[in-house]
């Protein structure tokens, strides 16, 4: 999000747009902004069927090419066979019988969390947005920015805050890569199994083939992963080192119940040849004055728990959660309360409004009203000016302006001076740009034009 190394393309208003900044200032709908393939805390999205009237459905069943029914093939001569004892008079009904579905679906309920959790902008990246409204010098709906933001991945993070008092719970949060949990336990399965090999390293090395006659070969239901034979002497020790490194969050009575048992020969062979190639982990830096020692899975997992994992896991009350990293969030319940946020601020983003509007004012902008609950921000300040202090050409514009809000220019041409040519257009919208600049006129973000109102007792200017 550097704005010091490429060069700047103008988009259609004229604004100087960055390139590598995410959030242009665009202000079309979200879902016409983002990727169809984008997944977001409700999963990937769903295709929306197309919704078709009822009076349409019955016109298109009378299109005279339309098929014609079995029925009207029938003899007249010939009458339709009486219904059989309990079943319906094929005269009345030619439908079949549907089976009755339940209108509800029993979902698993899963209890939110006494947490707080907000969206909130990335400072860093806020401030190349703050950079291009000072240099547009327009007015921007602060709610469409929040959008906006919210939806750049890169542009914010979320604060999950724990409650106070008796509803205060502690938040379990990984150092290297940001993600958060309510259990310790969980939590450093998540160190585990993601940064084990960013302490060890690992070896491939070859053996002998098992000897001895297999007749079936057991398979993890979860990954797929071959476990050996029940009567082989690895086996235990191969559920429990694939149970720990592919599925820490598994209870091991549940991991044992999805295992499989196959018999193809295939099947056999390709463990065979897997347990030639044995794995051994050694540390990256081993303690002083002593040489990495080769250790298995189990053995690189156990010392990596007691050795390690418990540095990378800090306990807090607050985390802040990059977005990219806050929609992998493996806990159930930080997940659901994730999600409940998420779409409420779809609806409205209220926190993220919340939010703007501080940084806004600790940027040095400037945030007003206009009409009813419409909030803008603008890097001058509104500063209403009587048009009766004025020269001529600026008073015609501020009158003009005050009985025509949100003109813009060709209407304002229009309204002072019908049919006026290029020269006659350029003076009246000469004062424009002294205007804008000292606050007497407020540039929208669409090019619309007002006048700041008169501020009232205790209040800011409002447009």
């Amino acid at each position: 999000m550097s704005d010091s190394t490429e060069q700047p393309k103008g988009d259609a208003k004229g604004i100087a747009v960055d390139e590598s900044l995410i959030l242009e200032l665009n202000f079309v709908p979200q879902w016409a902004r983002k990727p169809a393939s984008e997944v977001t805390f409700d999963g990937p999205a769903r295709r929306e069927r197309p919704r078709m009237d009822r009076r349409d459905s019955r016109d298109r069943n009378r299109r005279p090419d339309r098929r014609p029914d079995k029925r009207s093939d029938r003899r007249p001569d010939r009458a339709p066979r009486p219904p059989r004892a309990g079943e319906a008079d094929p005269r009345n009904d030619y439908r079949p019988q549907r089976e009755e579905r339940p209108r509800q679906f029993e979902r698993e309920q899963v209890e939110m969390p006494p947490v707080r959790i907000r969206f909130l902008p990335d400072q860093s990246k806020l401030s190349a947005v703050t950079r291009k409204i000072h240099a547009t010098r327009r007015a921007f709906p602060i709610a469409d920015l929040a959008n906006l933001v919210l939806g750049a991945p890169d542009a914010c993070y979320v604060k999950i805050e724990s409650g106070r008092g008796k509803d205060a719970i502690p938040i379990y949060q990984c150092k290297v890569c940001r993600t958060v949990s309510l259990d310790h336990q969980h939590a450093m399965s998540h160190a585990t199994e993601a940064h084990l090999s960013d302490y060890f390293d690992k070896e491939d090395t070859e053996r002998e083939a098992p000897n001895g006659v297999f007749v079936c070969v057991a398979r993890c239901g979860v990954t797929g992963a071959l476990l050996g034979p029940p009567n082989h002497h690895n086996y235990e020790k191969r559920i429990k080192e694939v149970h720990q490194a592919r599925c820490p969050g598994m209870p091991l009575a549940q991991y044992r119940d999805r295992i499989q048992t196959v018999r193809e020969p295939e099947a056999i062979e390709k463990w065979k040849e897997e347990s030639r190639r044995t794995t051994v982990y050694k540390l990256k830096q081993p303690p002083p004055d002593s040489e990495a020692v080769e250790m298995d899975l189990a053995a690189a997992c156990h010392h990596f728990v007691t050795e390690i994992a418990e540095s990378l896991v800090v306990k807090t009350r607050t985390a802040s959660v990059p977005l990219p990293v806050a929609r992998q969030i493996d806990d159930p319940k930080l997940r659901l309360a994730c999600q409940v946020t998420w779409r409420r601020e779809n609806r409205f983003p209220q926190s993220m409004v919340m939010a703007l509007r501080a940084a806004f004012s600790h940027m040095h902008l400037h945030v007003f009203r206009a009409g009813e609950n419409m909030h803008f921000v603008t890097a001058v300040e509104p500063a209403p000016l009587n048009p009766e202090h004025t020269v001529e050409n600026i008073r015609q514009v501020l009158d003009f302006l005050g009985a025509h809000a949100g003109a813009k220019r060709a209407e304002l041409v229009e309204g002072l001076q019908p049919g006026a040519d290029k020269e006659a257009a350029a003076a009246i919208l000469a004062p424009l740009g002294w205007l804008t600049e000292r606050g007497h006129l407020i540039e929208f973000f669409d090019g619309s034009l007002s006048v700041p109102l008169p501020p009232r007792k205790g209040k800011r200017a409002e447009a």
